[in-house]
């Protein structure tokens, strides 16, 4: 997990959208992100629909937030919580909040998962969660989080510099 700070001066990442881009031999979290992709079309469902919230439904239950809803601004957090368990982390720490999870994983809590600083970002490969601040005023850094305005994606590819993502909200 890279920590919400700077962003890393790579490349920008790219949204997968063609399936040609995700490693073939793509297992736990990085092939269930994949398979969610492709549930919401790559972006062209709209949350609010009747497939949407059959898909957030699923997602909520998993972060232990059965009365979340398309209206529910922190559902990429129950979409990391989703594919990291379906992904076989078992003890990936569910929570509707990115930054909650964050923490545990940085403070060692649970044993599947590492959290590295973004100075860290050449070792950043696929299944690897990337978290950065969602706001230009967001002042986070690795060991000081305390705020909310955070948002978190898994990687599903990485060539060079370049890194694709997949996470919820934000197509």
């Amino acid at each position: 997990i890279i920590p919400p700070s700077l962003e890393p001066e790579a490349e920008e990442p790219s949204e997968p959208g063609r399936e040609e881009h995700i490693p073939p031999t793509a297992t736990g979290p990085v092939k269930i992100a994949v398979q969610e992709w492709n549930k919401w079309e790559q972006g062209k469902v709209d949350e609010c629909s009747n497939k949407g919230k059959l898909l957030l439904k699923n997602y909520f239950q998993r972060a232990n937030n059965p009365d979340g809803d398309c209206a529910d601004d922190r559902w990429s957090s129950a979409f990391i919580d989703y594919v990291m368990t379906e992904g076989g982390i078992t003890n990936f720490p569910v929570s509707i909040s990115h930054t909650n999870y964050f923490k545990k994983i940085r403070e060692r809590t649970v044993t599947q998962c590492v959290a590295s600083p973004i100075e860290n970002r050449e070792s950043i490969q696929e299944g690897d969660i990337l978290c950065r601040c969602q706001s230009g005023d967001c002042s986070e850094k690795f060991n000081d989080i305390d705020t909310e305005a955070s948002h978190c994606d898994i990687v599903v590819n990485r060539e060079g510099n370049a890194l694709e993502i997949i996470g919820g909200n934000r197509y």
